[in-house]
């Protein structure tokens, strides 16, 4: 196990593509027919800045999926990237790292989530990995604080509302810029690039 999250008293982790794939252009076709999926694939469903107001919590998925339906010129976009946004959860499975979180658990480590996710799409997320999301000591979303990583204060509110010295906290994440924003904020960080990252 990486020497960093041996040595941390606190295990932080991002959600998407850290505990859980994420992976739209697989999902889409698993979700509908091919033309509706073609016509939902990168940039459309992620193209402008629409999907991280969501994370932000700027904007509840019923309005981001009219505004992006919108920007790609086709108002019936709009059902099927509801449905996308509400059901996407249902395709993820567990990522190496969450495989890691009993054993953890046993080590005495306490274990938080930063993780920029819309506040519906989350709650779809919990609801279909009830298991792992009830091993969490604690949870920092970022629609529900209006709070986007790599900013600074996502990390500083985890500590000041779990009362965590962030010099005793590892963060790992898939971007590398989060990573950073972690360490800026005083946290040893991992970016998670493959199962080799936290062996």
């Amino acid at each position: 196990m990486n020497s960093l999250i041996l040595d941390a008293k606190n295990v932080v982790f991002d959600v998407g593509q850290v505990l859980l794939r994420f992976s739209p252009v697989d999902f889409l076709p698993q979700m509908f027919p091919a033309d509706i999926a073609q016509k939902l694939m990168p940039p459309t469903l992620f193209g402008g800045d629409t999907w991280l107001r969501m994370d932000e919590g700027v904007y509840h998925a019923e309005e981001a999926a009219e505004k992006i339906a919108a920007l790609a010129g086709d108002s019936n976009l709009k059902e099927p990237l509801l449905h996308f946004m509400l059901h996407f959860a249902e395709q993820m499975e567990l990522l190496p790292p969450a495989h890691l979180i009993p054993q953890l658990k046993r080590m005495g480590k306490k274990l938080y989530i930063i993780s920029n996710y819309g506040a519906e799409t989350f709650a779809a997320t919990k609801k279909q990995f009830p298991q792992l999301f009830s091993q969490f000591d604690g949870m920092v979303v970022s629609a529900h604080e209006k709070l986007l990583k790599p900013d600074r204060r996502i990390y500083d509110l985890l500590c000041s509302r779990y009362g965590l010295d962030p010099a005793e906290c590892v963060f790992i994440d898939d971007l590398a810029a989060n990573v950073q924003g972690a360490v800026d904020a005083g946290f040893k960080g991992i970016h998670y690039t493959g199962p080799e990252a936290i062996e």
